[in-house]
């Protein structure tokens, strides 16, 4: 195979595949796992292959990959990365949350989406990004899923400025995030309950527990309460 500076994105779905094929002998896998963190260190060069690969129609594997990778490119190059790099980064996360609320999806997925939101959130908003509360607020309105996923946004962002350290995030970012989170923690929380509350009416209008969307509507009743008390719980 080519070196990563060449690597691409077919390249990459192959090496996937060696990676999590469990029929891959032992020395295609370990190449396939250097090539892969090979393309990780230069990741920043590669952001187009990244991006198609985070599309959902994507494997499962493929967009777990991209949006970790993506993570560790944020934690690593945050600063080095051009503006417009940034803003796509930032558009990119909004969007997933959009795309990631229409259909079930695996949780380390969803997580990853979400870890990408809270990563960004730390270093930009809300001075450079003022629009990512307003904006999933409003996705949490499209559906239960949408909002158990944005609020999940939220709440991880609360957990990472209650957990800080002065290593990750400097003391004046955390007293300017605490000061936002504080501004804004009333009218999440007030979301997340009316959120709540539209699923628990959902599962009560449920003849039975196998009717469409029984289940998840309980599973996100539990999960949205939860959500919402970090969010109302700045530091």
């Amino acid at each position: 195979m080519a070196g990563a500076e060449a690597l691409p994105a077919c390249t990459l779905v192959d090496c996937l595949c060696a990676v999590h094929a469990p029929a891959t002998p032992a020395a295609e896998r370990l190449r396939a796992t250097q090539h892969l963190e090979a393309f990780k260190q230069r990741a920043h060069e590669h952001l187009p292959e990244l991006l198609a690969l985070v599309a959902p129609l994507r494997a499962a594997q493929e967009r777990h990959f991209a949006m970790h990778t993506l993570v560790e490119l944020v934690r690593a190059r945050w600063p080095s990365l051009a503006e417009l790099r940034r803003a796509e980064l930032k558009a990119l996360a909004l969007q997933l949350v959009g795309l990631l609320g229409e259909a079930a999806e695996p949780a380390f997925i969803a997580g990853a989406a979400v870890r990408l939101v809270c990563e960004l959130a730390v270093r930009e908003w809300p001075q450079r990004w003022p629009e990512l509360v307003d904006e999933l607020l409003r996705a949490a309105e499209r559906s239960p899923r949408h909002a158990a996923l944005a609020l999940e946004c939220m709440s991880s962002l609360a957990d990472e400025v209650r957990e800080h350290t002065s290593a990750r995030l400097p003391d004046a970012r955390h007293a300017e995030l605490c000061k936002s989170l504080e501004a804004v923690s009333a009218h999440v929380a007030a979301r997340a309950h009316a959120c709540a509350a539209d699923a628990l009416a959902h599962l009560r209008a449920c003849t039975s527990a196998a009717e469409a969307g029984a289940e998840e509507a309980a599973e996100l009743v539990l999960s949205l309460i939860h959500i919402s008390e970090p969010t109302r719980r700045t530091p």
